[in-house]
C-alpha cells in the first residue's frame, strides 16, 4: 500500500537545542537521526516543463428544493448572468536533485523519502 507507514513518527522537544521528529520502529527504538528544521538549501534541475492555459466554461445549476412540508422552491446556483469562465496558467516540471554542473556522485548520496517511510521519492 504506498500510503502505509512503516514506523511511527514522535516530536521530540530539546530546550538548549530546539525541536526535532524522529521515527520510531516496531520495538520502540529510534530509527535514523534526528530530522531537525533544514536551514540549507537544495538545487533541483528541471528535465521537463510544461506550460498549459485552461478555459473551463460552466452554466449554472438550475435544481428544485422540496421542504418538509412539501414546498417546492426552485434555486439557481448562478449569479443569473450566464455561463461562468475560469482561465488557468499552470507550469508543470520534472525536477531531479541537483545542478547540471555538480558532481553526480555528490548527489547520489542523497535521497528524500516521507516521514514514517522507507520509500524514496524520485519524481519532484
Amino acid at each position: 500500500m504506498d500510503f502505509h507507514l512503516e514506523r511511527e513518527l514522535r516530536l521530540h522537544t530539546d530546550p538548549k537545542r530546539g525541536w526535532a521528529i524522529n521515527e520510531i520502529g516496531a520495538e520502540g527504538q529510534r530509527v535514523g537521526s534526528d530530522q531537525i528544521p533544514w536551514e540549507w538549501s537544495f538545487n533541483f534541475t528541471a528535465t521537463s516543463c510544461e506550460l498549459s492555459d485552461t478555459f473551463e466554461i460552466g452554466q449554472p445549476l438550475n435544481f428544485k428544493v422540496t421542504a418538509a412540508d412539501g414546498t417546492v422552491t426552485e434555486k439557481n446556483s448562478g449569479d443569473g448572468k450566464g455561463p461562468t469562465i475560469d482561465q488557468r496558467e499552470i507550469i508543470r516540471a520534472q525536477l531531479r536533485l541537483g545542478h547540471p554542473r555538480d558532481d553526480d556522485n555528490f548527489w547520489r548520496q542523497t535521497t528524500f523519502s516521507m516521514f514514517g517511510t522507507d520509500r524514496a521519492i524520485k519524481d519532484f
